[in-house]
């Protein structure tokens, strides 16, 4: 008899045994709730964000709170050549006219160039993206390829290094303006954090029997080793300007 009852309760205890570790079981293999990155973004969406200066004084106006940077510095190259006159005649020709954000700055020799945002959309491919820097005049595109974003989509620390070349032509001279920019940056919590930037560029004037390039002296912002906040960039609405490529 007591075998007998012994019996019983072994055989009740490995089937209460059994039905815990099923139970185990089933949790271990559902499938995990999808946890959104620490961008506050996912990979895939389109972003428009408006750059800002978050150390300028709040009285400020939100134009003047753009980022900026000035090339040429007293409107000469690495090689203390002046060109001031060239500089003077491409702050003339720009395609909307005179500069409406820092007009006063812009008379000083030098050659300034205003950030109001960025712009991001994913090719059709669905892999890398499209870039749009907006600039005060005209924005600059430029293409990221599909792990520059999905790091920058995960909230990991990135480098972009982004080049554009222009130029325009006005009687016998042909100016070529090229501009190159290294941003270190991250996405948290729905903000673009723009930790350092380092800015150059040249310009190339073009006759019939000569060529010279002027190159700006570098412009270094922010601590490239550290990750304090230079600029900061949050979804708003940026002007449609017309694209350059």
């Amino acid at each position: 008899m007591k075998t007998s009852f012994i019996i019983v309760i072994l055989v009740c205890f490995f089937s209460l045994g059994r039905a815990v570790s099923g139970e185990i079981g089933s949790h271990e293999v559902s499938p995990e709730r999808p946890i959104k990155s620490l961008s506050g973004f996912n990979f895939g969406e389109a972003l428009t964000l408006v750059l800002v200066d978050p150390n300028q004084k709040a009285a400020a106006t939100p134009e003047e709170r753009h980022p900026w940077i000035k090339l040429f510095e007293n409107g000469k190259d690495i090689n203390s050549r002046d060109l001031q006159s060239t500089l003077d005649f491409l702050k003339l020709a720009r395609s909307m006219g005179r500069k409406k954000i820092r007009p006063d700055a812009d008379k000083a020799p030098g050659l300034i160039i205003t950030f109001r945002g960025i712009e991001l959309t994913p090719n059709a491919d669905s892999k890398g993206y499209t870039l749009k820097l907006v600039g005060e005049f005209n924005s600059t595109e430029f293409q990221l390829d599909e792990s520059q974003m999905r790091n920058l989509f995960a909230g990991k620390l990135t480098t972009w290094d982004l080049t554009s070349e222009t130029s325009r032509t006005t009687g016998p001279i042909r100016y070529i303006i090229k501009t190159q920019l290294k941003l270190r940056l991250s996405l948290e919590n729905q903000a673009l954090k723009v930790h350092s930037l380092e800015g150059g560029g040249s310009i190339t004037s073009v006759t019939f029997t000569n060529k010279e390039t002027y190159t700006s002296p570098m412009v270094s912002l922010g601590n490239s080793q550290g990750m304090g906040t230079l600029y900061e960039g949050r979804p708003g609405v940026l002007p449609k300007l017309p694209t350059i490529k």
